[in-house]
């Protein structure tokens, strides 16, 4: 159960960002990862935070909390 979710809620929200990424869930779905590629920081980094607020809201459903210093 985990593995469908979570890897196809991955690799949807990213497959918008138009970067290279992997994604795959780890042996007894214990967890998932996220590879992104780019070569502009700021994409890949905007790449992780959406990674990040698609697996929250998959699994605990909140979405991940904006951490950019006010």
């Amino acid at each position: 159960m985990f593995k469908g979710r979570v890897e196809q809620g991955l690799h949807e929200a990213l497959s918008a960002t138009g970067l290279a990424f992997g994604v795959s869930v780890l042996p007894d779905d214990c967890g998932a990862w996220v590879r992104i590629l780019g070569s502009d920081s700021p994409a890949v980094t905007r790449a992780l935070h959406t990674a990040w607020d698609a697996a929250r809201r998959l699994l605990i459903g909140a979405p991940a909390p904006d951490l950019r210093k006010s």
